[in-house]
């Protein structure tokens, strides 16, 4: 019998806890209601004044993508990473790439080649320039 009070009486010491901590999450919840909507933390706002960042990272998917576009087999592009591919900043918002992609010829055989393109940033869009396959 002594047990059971004694639980009754952890009972009665663990309830005051619980009773504070739930008026005290009301309290706060009340307080942030009353606060003008105004004035709490953007959530998920995007900030849309800057501009993108338009680099050479960039410029070398736009031209790969019109390499790719313009192969006889576009699933079967094989680019190499970009420290093998030649990147030149000509001007601060146009880029001269000179690289390599391995890819299936007509007949299905694995033919390397050569392409060069010019891309530049109009400030909207990203134009390829002089896209060609160097022999």
């Amino acid at each position: 019998m002594s047990s059971k009070t004694e639980n009754d009486k952890s009972k009665r010491k663990n309830l005051p806890g619980w009773f504070v901590l739930l008026v005290l999450s009301s309290l706060a919840t009340f307080i942030w209601y009353q606060i003008p909507e105004s004035s709490h933390p953007p959530i998920n706002q995007v900030e849309t004044k800057k501009s993108p960042v338009i680099d050479e990272y960039n410029a070398l998917i736009t031209c790969q993508n019109r390499v790719r576009n313009n192969m006889r087999s576009p699933s079967s592009a094989k680019f190499p990473p970009m420290r093998d591919i030649n990147v030149y900043k000509v001007d601060e918002n146009e880029w001269l790439i000179r690289g390599f992609v391995d890819g299936q010829n007509s007949f299905g055989a694995v033919v390397r080649e050569h392409y060069e393109c010019q891309v530049e940033y109009t400030g909207q869009l990203l134009i390829i320039h002089n896209f060609k396959f160097i022999k």
